[in-house]
């Protein structure tokens, strides 16, 4: 989950002076029931950012064309160019937001890269580099053989408009830059390839 820590709240003593309008003795368990509460709340939280899948059609790119950088490099960018890339490809576009410190990102790095020489001419795939640096971020590029371009969000703004809540998250958009699938967390290659099946289905 990156940065993101849930938020606990302990309370161990009742307010001076306040009234106790549970009873006499309740005061603890009014507690407890509280801090079950909360747990209970982070718990969902904490599980519905970790992993899941959004549909089709809440996400639409568009901008001025862009070309896609250079494959296998890393191009600084912001919500503007990346907007133009995608939306400019002329084919569907599967976007990866990754970073090289994230264990989840290594483990599905090397399907990805099978999966962008598979649909090599049909399907763009473009990585978006988050809170990391270029140079580690091409040390895990030529390490995973990932061929295709990526590019650093310099802005901050790439991953908030994507609605990326962890890492990796992949996105797959048609040819119009509409949005067909995102997946939070690892996808598997089932997943990516129904996707990308379904992105070139569109009209």
């Amino acid at each position: 989950m990156g940065e993101e820590r849930p938020i606990g709240f302990e309370d161990k003593s009742e307010p001076a002076g306040e009234v106790n309008r549970f009873g006499p003795g309740s005061g603890a368990a009014a507690r407890r029931l509280l801090k079950a509460g909360s747990a209970a709340l982070i718990v969902v939280v904490l599980t519905g950012c970790a992993t899941g899948m959004t549909g089709r059609g809440d996400l639409v790119v568009s901008g001025t064309a862009v070309a896609l950088p250079a494959e296998g490099t890393i191009r600084p960018a912001d919500l503007k160019d990346f907007e133009g890339m995608v939306s400019g490809a002329g084919t569907p576009v599967v976007v990866n937001v990754w970073a090289s410190w994230c264990a989840p990102c290594r483990a599905e790095a090397p399907l990805l890269a099978r999966a962008a020489k598979r649909y090599r001419g049909k399907v763009a795939f473009l990585g978006v580099l988050s809170r990391d640096n270029p140079g580690a971020g091409l040390k895990f590029m030529r390490t995973y053989g990932m061929a295709y371009p990526s590019v650093l969000d310099v802005t901050s703004e790439i991953s908030p408009f994507l609605r990326v809540n962890g890492l990796p998250t992949t996105l797959v958009f048609d040819r119009h830059g509409v949005l067909v699938t995102r997946v939070f967390g690892g996808v598997s290659e089932q997943r990516l390839a129904a996707s990308i099946d379904e992105s070139l289905r569109s009209p």
